[in-house]
């Protein structure tokens, strides 16, 4: 979700986006992360972001305990056993639950319009793709800001600290800005009614 700006001569790309939307049509919570790799240049993450909208750094445990407790579980095969038997059978998990330390970004910009977000990836030494610029057009032709996280140089794998986007209305999800030279291996979306969300985060 979001776009990855970097310098002319860089490979880094997301390879994987994580995310969870909690909404009841008139206020929607979201978090996302993203797994970029690449070369470990610096590079900046650029979403769209919807009037109104508060945005902040939200625990990451959130997102990992919700992809622990979602993962599919692979039981042996052969007539099902009772549940009391299942922890000495073993039961393998799809999927990998370890932790991945995040990076939190180092600057953080919010353009109120497309030339203010050149301007500000431009002196970072950093640009989105050419073909996103219809998208950034529309996004700010449609009364959207734009966030720039900017991320400096280091691993060439890298998990960003995870968002969280609080505003009204239906949720939106901009993946057609996520471009990358390869596909994008994992995309993990979860949805929830607010009232079942509010009650998981007491």
């Amino acid at each position: 979700m979001g776009a990855i700006a970097t310098a002319p001569t860089s490979t880094t790309a997301a390879s994987e986006v994580r995310a969870a939307v909690a909404s009841d049509g008139t206020r929607t919570s979201q978090w996302v992360s993203l797994r970029v790799h690449g070369d470990g240049a610096a590079f900046a993450w650029v979403l769209p972001v919807k009037p109104g909208t508060f945005v902040d750094l939200a625990s990451d445990a959130w997102l990992e305990s919700l992809e622990d407790a979602t993962a599919p579980r692979l039981l042996p095969p052969g007539p099902t056993p009772p549940l009391s038997c299942v922890a000495t059978l073993g039961v393998e998990l799809d999927g990998d639950p370890s932790h991945v330390a995040p990076v939190a970004p180092d600057a953080v910009v919010a353009a109120a319009d497309p030339a203010t977000l050149d301007a500000a990836l431009a002196g970072w030494g950093v640009a989105l793709p050419g073909d996103l610029a219809p998208l950034v057009g529309a996004a700010g032709a449609s009364g959207d800001s734009f966030l720039a996280l900017h991320f400096p140089a280091g691993a060439g794998d890298t998990r960003t600290k995870t968002l969280r986007l609080v505003g009204t209305g239906a949720p939106t999800l901009p993946f057609a800005w996520t471009r990358s030279s390869s596909p994008v291996e994992t995309v993990s979306v979860k949805t929830f009614p607010s009232r079942t969300c509010s009650r998981t985060l007491r």
